[in-house]
């Protein structure tokens, strides 16, 4: 019914946040499922560091997303998604994995979107 279909919209709606797609616990092993690279930032909401890098995140999502094949961008919350920052050895953050087939592989780069120091 319409209900149901509101629902999945606003869902999809919720999750996506300016380019960088949210993902939790249930739905991150569906979302990289076949995907060649995924860039994941695993970040904490009181996190200084993490606020501070939110929007260059942003635009780096942007650039990858017009990237030759689109390269997508997603965060998770590592303190709500304990499984996930568990599995992928989050400690600290941020946090960001580039994610290789399903592979994580740190990543401990620069953190603009140009890729150059600032």
């Amino acid at each position: 019914p319409l209900s149901v279909f509101l629902f999945t919209i606003l869902t999809i709606l919720l999750l996506l946040y300016n380019g960088v797609l949210v993902l939790t616990d249930n739905n991150f092993e569906t979302f990289i499922e076949g995907k060649d690279t995924v860039l994941v930032e695993f970040y904490a909401p009181w996190c200084g560091h993490c606020k501070q890098f939110a929007p260059e995140y942003e635009k780096i999502a942007q650039t990858l997303k017009e990237n030759d094949p689109p390269i997508p961008v997603a965060k998770v919350d590592a303190t709500v998604a304990t499984t996930l920052a568990s599995k992928f050895d989050v400690s600290g953050y941020p946090t960001i994995k580039i994610l290789k087939n399903g592979e994580p592989l740190d990543y401990d780069g620069d953190r603009s979107q140009s890729g150059k120091s600032t």
